[in-house]
């Protein structure tokens, strides 16, 4: 069994879950910067050009190297993480903006830390401490 393989009994790679999760981060990301428009010369272009073929590029790795049938399942959560990611972007526009004058209260700073000390805990937890 070779460093890039998968186990009969559905184990996947640390390599398999790396390059899977380059591709999907590299689709969405692709997706959400593609309204940012930049020239290059004569050419305007948007920048997901800059990420897009990154994506193409571990596609083509995980087809060449763990076959066809699971690089389609990846392409297929790529494709459902974009939709999760689409529609959060959508009803995020649909809320309505605070007054642009005003700064953002004091609680709302305090539990924005609050929150993301909670989840750098929460995600470092089950790695140093394991069952």
């Amino acid at each position: 069994m070779t460093l890039l393989s998968t186990r009969s009994d559905g184990y996947h790679s640390t390599w398999f879950v790396i390059v899977a999760s380059v591709f999907v981060t590299c689709l969405i990301t692709a997706n959400i910067i593609a309204v940012k428009l930049f020239s290059v010369g004569p050419f305007v272009l948007p920048a997901a050009v800059i990420i897009f073929p990154i994506s193409y590029i571990f596609g083509d790795i995980l087809t060449e190297v763990y076959g066809y049938s699971r690089a389609r399942r990846v392409i297929w959560l790529g494709f459902g993480c974009n939709l999760v990611a689409v529609v959060a972007i959508w009803i995020g526009g649909l809320l309505p903006p605070v007054n642009p004058d005003s700064p953002p209260p004091r609680c709302l700073r305090r539990r924005l830390t609050r929150l993301l000390g909670c989840l750098a805990v929460e995600g470092l937890t089950p790695s140093l401490f394991p069952l």
